[in-house]
């Protein structure tokens, strides 16, 4: 039953077709905005689009990893992996039990005793292995065998793993502004739940204290720290520090912080019958002293369009400034409204509206990540290259001798390679008249 349900999971058309959902599937995630576990609206993918982000949050295409037929997907895949090493495995053990015996290649006749002859292979590395009264033979680097299943096993580890990886992730993008303590849940930009993440003890409030970029003389960046403050529920604080580009190990979780950051630019817009908006445009630290960043946002509610640039010094002679030039111009429609410059504290009049920069504040991206598996995919990569030095490296090769009346003859044979190892083949020759290869 066992060989009959085996071969029906192993059939080709099985293979394919596991093997094509799970790229399409991966394909799916690269292209569809994925929520996590939540929904699929709020994503700008599928605004004027409803008939289709119905479907595909019903499919669960948006969060493919937090699906039941995603994990269905992966333990079937993985099935076959385990079966395809299990095969290699017994092949590996069959040829290490019962090799397959010389053959295409030449006999050569013993000119010396057999018990010389056998010395001498004894001494070049190879070991017996059956023997009987009318054949014997020697083998050398017998563990080359288990090469190939060593390289499924690998695939196997690194796959299962990329898997467990994938369905136990769970990760929260926050933004935060200087000097702000502010609940996680108001400051999460975007978060993504596996199917089996499990729950990740998250701060209860979160507050960035500073943040100290240092640049290269060309405006590279060259190391950026984040002085953080996190708090549990009952109002402990603990102080964390973070650089870019570096993890930092956090209770149950790993933190990472952005090397993209910037000004977030608090505004007030009051309009004529006393009504007012506030608006905080974000936005990122230009790449040089010498340009602006630019952006455009809708205000909110209002129907009109807000265009900026800003330069992170008003005089373009640094990155790092308390003096950073915003300019404002506001378009209705194609209605050209008006535009001015501000630095904190300035309030101006463009069109309809009295504008107020209340304040600027940096702001950096923090990222929370909580997954298993991450060494058991570095595992598998280590057992394929073992697996691929075995193959390399340790070639399995054998000797077999037949007894023909009074006389013994010899056939030497490899695996694999046989040309990397035709010297050896020439010094076996050389042994059965009594020679060494000079």
């Amino acid at each position: 039953m066992f060989k009959n349900l085996k071969k029906v999971l192993t059939g080709r058309k099985s293979v394919l077709t596991v093997f094509l959902l799970v790229a399409l599937s991966i394909v799916f995630v690269n292209i569809i905005p994925q929520a996590g576990s939540r929904g699929a609206g709020g994503h700008p993918w599928y605004e004027g689009a409803p008939l289709v982000a119905t479907l595909i949050q019903a499919v669960g295409l948006n969060h493919i990893f937090a699906t039941w037929w995603f994990l269905a997907l992966a333990v079937y895949f993985v099935t076959l992996l385990l079966l395809s090493t299990w095969d290699q495995g017994m092949k590996a053990l069959n040829r290490c039990r019962t090799p397959a015996a010389g053959s295409g290649g030449e006999w050569h006749e013993l000119r010396i005793p057999l018990e010389s002859f056998e010395t001498a292979l004894r001494s070049h590395g190879y070991r017996p292995g059956r023997r009987d009264g009318v054949s014997r033979q020697y083998r050398k680097c017998r563990a080359g065998n288990w090469g190939n299943c060593l390289l499924h096993l690998g695939m196997t580890v690194s796959i299962l793993f990329a898997f467990v990886y994938l369905l136990s992730e769970q990760r929260s993008l926050v933004r935060l502004l200087q000097g702000e303590t502010r609940p996680r849940h108001d400051v999460t930009l975007s978060e993504t739940t596996g199917l089996l993440a499990a729950p990740l003890e998250y701060p209860a409030l979160l507050r960035l204290e500073r943040v100290i970029p240092e640049y290269w003389e060309n405006d590279v960046l060259k190391t950026m720290t984040a002085h953080l403050s996190f708090a549990d529920s009952s109002g402990r604080e603990e102080q964390v520090k973070v650089e870019a580009n570096y993890k930092k190990p956090f209770r149950n979780k790993l933190v990472y912080l952005s090397p993209t950051f910037g000004n977030a630019f608090q505004l007030v817009f009051l309009r004529k019958d006393g009504q007012y908006v506030n608006q905080t445009l974000f936005m990122a630290t230009p790449a040089r002293r010498d340009i602006a960043d630019y952006a455009t946002v809708p205000l909110s509610g209002e129907g009109i369009t807000v265009k900026a640039k800003y330069y992170a010094d008003e005089k373009h002679s640094s990155l790092i400034s308390n003096n950073p030039l915003l300019t404002l111009r506001l378009f209705d429609g194609n209605r050209f409204l008006g535009e001015r410059q501000f630095h904190t504290g300035d309030s101006g009049v463009i069109g309809p509206y009295v504008i107020l920069l209340r304040s600027t504040k940096t702001w950096v991206d923090l990222m929370f990540e909580g997954s298993f598996g991450t060494m058991g995919i570095f595992t598998g990569f280590f057992i394929i290259l073992t697996g691929a030095l075995f193959i390399y490296f340790l070639t399995p090769r054998s000797i077999d001798l037949r007894r023909r009346g009074e006389e013994w003859e010899m056939i030497w044979s490899a695996a694999r390679f046989k040309d990397m190892y035709r010297e050896e083949k020439e010094m076996i020759v050389l042994l059965t008249n009594g020679k060494e290869l000079s």
